[in-house]
């Protein structure tokens, strides 16, 4: 289901039933949904769909319902998760596990401020430092033959052509 079928547009007249948008214009729900669907690239839907499939099998696994999800689920799938897990791939799976509890209409667990504060331990504990590379130096592009050389490479750096555009 789309995130556009997940919405559900209700227009109500004195004494008539609430309509879906499905209801009244299912040609506007298609294009709504095709829209919605256009609204990601395929490698991010790849993405969300193994981010819940590994949610689901999770839940299924422990005894948990995945939709909605408790707060005390969210908290203990991510606290599972970050045994094994690097930040980056926790923040990606609350990004996921969150906007489809939205599109389905509930409240994302992880808006809770108790799961928040376990998203802080494990930000404190597991660290957010990227390991960064040391920068081609002056003194290490000294270490080459001649001066030519040398001044090849300084002139590459500092104007970023590539070998090609060097040659």
């Amino acid at each position: 289901e789309t995130a556009a079928r997940a919405l559900t547009l209700t227009q109500q007249r004195p004494g008539e039933a609430a309509l879906t948008l499905t209801q009244r214009r299912p040609d506007l729900a298609d294009e709504a949904a095709a829209f919605a669907d256009a609204s990601l690239s395929d490698a991010t839907k790849r993405a969300i769909r193994f981010d819940w499939t590994v949610f689901v099998e999770w839940c299924a696994a422990h005894g948990f319902q995945a939709m909605p999800a408790s707060v005390d689920t969210a908290a203990g799938f991510i606290v599972d998760q970050a045994r094994t897990k690097k930040l980056a791939t926790l923040l990606r799976y609350r990004a996921t596990i969150g906007k489809l509890h939205k599109l389905k209409g509930f409240v994302s667990p992880f808006a809770d401020v108790r799961v928040k504060a376990v998203f802080e331990g494990i930000r404190r504990k597991k660290g957010v430092a990227q390991e960064r590379k040391q920068p081609m130096t002056i003194a290490v592009a000294s270490g080459f033959g001649n001066v030519r050389d040398r001044a090849i490479v300084l002139f590459g750096l500092a104007t970023s052509f590539r070998g090609k555009e060097l040659c």
